[in-house]
């Protein structure tokens, strides 16, 4: 039974270190995310501050010929164009709506790790029952990693769930002051404790070093 507990504790660790892949790759995707909203909210104020045209006056005989403005108009309202583009509005907007997927994804991924090292804590009960004892207090132990990738994968849960309802809030008709809001939110990650991997990551190695 001891190639089960040598087993289990591989599978243990492995679905640790995959766990704290996707962390990074989910960190990595929340500081993209809020370039994004940022840029959102800049081309979205930027399109609310550009005012109405004016009608045109009826042309007289002292206007020249509209041959001679295309020039002139090319380059004034194209230099404003590309400052509002609503083009660039319009792609921002959808690239911000398509993290949801790619959250869910990354989601997706930490439940399957949290399936593995319940695997792994089976696999470690099983060579308990057969005689295994585990005498050492400061051991890390197959039911640690489960209980700390428990942890990990509620506290990503819950902040794919606030995500999930910033994205869902972000409109074209959205106020300044929600969307500042938003922005500001966003970049709190209220519901991650990264002490709280890089404690048990000091643990592990502690552990290892002994």
């Amino acid at each position: 039974m001891a190639l089960a507990t040598s087993d289990g504790m591989s599978a243990a660790r492995d679905a640790l270190h995959a766990l704290q892949t996707l962390a990074s790759q989910w960190m990595d995707k929340e500081r993209e995310g809020i370039t994004l909203i940022e840029g959102f909210q800049t081309a979205l104020l930027a399109a609310r501050a550009v005012p109405a045209p004016a009608p045109a006056p009826p042309p007289t005989s002292a206007q020249p010929p509209p041959e001679a403005m295309q020039g002139f108009a090319h380059g004034a309202v194209g230099t404003k164009q590309s400052r509002m583009d609503p083009w660039l509005l319009e792609d921002l907007y959808g690239q911000v709506k398509a993290l949801r997927a790619a959250f869910e994804e990354l989601l997706s991924a930490m439940y399957a790790q949290q399936d593995a090292v319940s695997d792994a804590l089976l696999l470690d009960r099983e060579d308990d029952n057969g005689g295994g004892v585990h005498t050492d207090p400061h051991e890390l132990r197959v039911v640690d990693y489960a209980q700390h990738i428990t942890q990990e994968v509620a506290a990503y849960e819950a902040e794919f769930q606030h995500i999930e309802a910033l994205l869902a809030a972000m409109s074209f008709e959205i106020t300044t002051d929600e969307l500042r809001t938003l922005v500001i939110s966003w970049s709190t990650s209220p519901f991650l404790n990264p002490e709280h991997g890089r404690a048990f990551r000091q643990r592990q190695q502690q552990v290892t070093q002994q």
